[in-house]
């Protein structure tokens, strides 16, 4: 049902702290389906990274992805995550990988894009 002034959201993106004045955060993403395959969740991750390496002045941030999220994975190794390691996700036993970027990587990565 549309309503004025109210749109579908495109997704969403994080970033989580674990303690105050952390030099580290976890990048959460969701894209809606019907977005898929545009570009867009490689792009809201970029500014997301750039806002936390040049802004936050973050140190590092990590991500996870269920190991079947192809898509996922694909925007993560697009701006250059490196894997950490590979785990089971107690609450549903779903296969999943770990990554992380530095900032020095990042900040190199992120000068060179769009």
């Amino acid at each position: 049902m549309d309503q004025p002034g109210v749109s579908d959201a495109i997704g969403t993106i994080t970033l989580s702290f674990s303690a105050t004045g952390a030099k580290a955060a976890a990048l959460g993403f969701v894209l809606a389906r019907a977005h898929w395959g545009c570009g867009l969740g490689s792009e809201a991750v970029r500014e997301v990274l750039r806002y936390a390496f040049e802004t936050l002045r973050l140190e590092q941030v990590t991500a996870e992805a269920a190991a079947h999220n192809l898509a996922s994975l694909r925007i993560l190794a697009t701006v250059r995550f490196k894997h950490m390691e590979s785990f089971i996700d107690a609450s549903d036993d779903e296969p999943c990988q770990r990554f992380v970027l530095d900032a020095g990587i990042g900040l190199r990565l992120l000068a060179g894009a769009d």
